[in-house]
């Protein structure tokens, strides 16, 4: 290697190099800020930063100046002022107005409008003291990596936004073509069920009593955000059942104490095929529990809908509802 390159390798000054100048252009700035959300300011503060401290002589972390730019922006700003004044006094720029309005449009992705004003007088600063020995930092395969994972991120968050859509539009539209009748296999009763029901045979203890009832639950679910219940408990002969409302008002009260989540928006005294009802809906975080009681005789029914609050009423409630048949 000649005496000429071997001088002018070592003259040659990029971002790796003392004082480490950050050069890019404006083009890149933006692009980058744009497919990263608002992250490249972060580590274009902390190159920055890295090249004030080696240049000014700054008692500053630059990493930690970066993580907090929003506070630090107008301290960078006026170093980068002053020094584009040292070069020529009418080249320094409005440090207090440009960290103003990075300090707010940092909140909505859009800090890197006043560090457009910021990196032109950092290219100006250093172009003007290196010349050709500058070198500036170009597109390289690290930040056309960060723009393809960007680009899959909004592709996959697209995505799933897309399917969770279709399956909130699949599971409250009318499937009409699907529900299956279903008849409980001593005759009890029938129903239509947008799927076959799971059959889970429980026993419940009897407040103030040593009685357990009988408890069967019949689950149909259409997916993790739509789901339809029935469930029936036969009362003995020794529990009064003369007063229909009081025997509805404790089945409601029992599943509303059955969760600490859960919290009754409403209920409401009705009749159901000539039986005593009481409808009724009930808040479980995030999800809706709406339906009936309804007292046969010594049989209490209990036909509940389950769906997110943000889903909205499935338009088949009230073909679930309507659909029960007490034989």
């Amino acid at each position: 290697m000649s005496t000429d390159s071997k001088e002018e390798e070592i003259n040659y000054i990029d971002s790796n190099t003392p004082p480490y100048p950050y050069v890019i252009s404006i083009p890149k700035l933006i692009v980058l800020n744009l497919f990263t959300f608002g992250f490249y300011e972060i580590y274009w503060f902390y190159k920055q930063w890295k090249s004030l401290k080696y240049e000014n002589k700054l008692k500053v972390t630059p990493l930690g100046r970066a993580i907090f730019a929003p506070i630090f922006a107008y301290y960078l700003f006026k170093e980068v002022s002053n020094n584009a004044k040292r070069l020529e006094k009418d080249k320094g720029i409005e440090a207090g107005a440009l960290a103003f309005l990075y300090f707010f449009l940092t909140r909505v992705f859009l800090g890197f409008l006043p560090l457009i004003v910021v990196q032109n007088r950092i290219n100006y600063y250093w172009q003007s003291k290196y010349g050709n020995r500058l070198g500036k930092s170009k597109f390289g395969l690290w930040n056309w990596i960060v723009i393809g994972i960007s680009l899959l991120v909004l592709y996959s968050s697209n995505y799933n936004s897309t399917k969770s859509n279709s399956l909130t539009t699949n599971s409250n539209s009318d499937q009409t073509t699907s529900w299956v009748s279903f008849t409980e296999q001593s005759g009890q009763f029938s129903v239509l069920f947008p799927t076959y029901p799971k059959h889970e045979k429980q026993y419940l203890p009897v407040e103030n009593s040593n009685l357990q009832l009988p408890y069967d639950s019949y689950l149909s679910e259409v997916n993790n955000r739509l789901a339809y219940i029935i469930g029936v408990a036969t009362y003995p002969q020794s529990i009064d059942i003369s007063i229909p409302q009081n025997n509805l008002d404790s089945a409601l009260a029992g599943t509303v104490n059955s969760n600490k989540s859960n919290i009754l928006i409403s209920s409401a005294n009705s009749r159901f095929n000539g039986y005593p009802a009481k409808d009724f809906m009930i808040s479980q975080n995030s999800v809706t529990l709406k339906g009936k009681f309804i007292l046969a005789g010594n049989t209490m029914y209990e036909i509940i809908v389950s769906y997110y609050e943000t889903d909205g009423q499935p338009s088949t409630y009230e073909r679930f509802i309507n659909s029960l048949q007490i034989h």
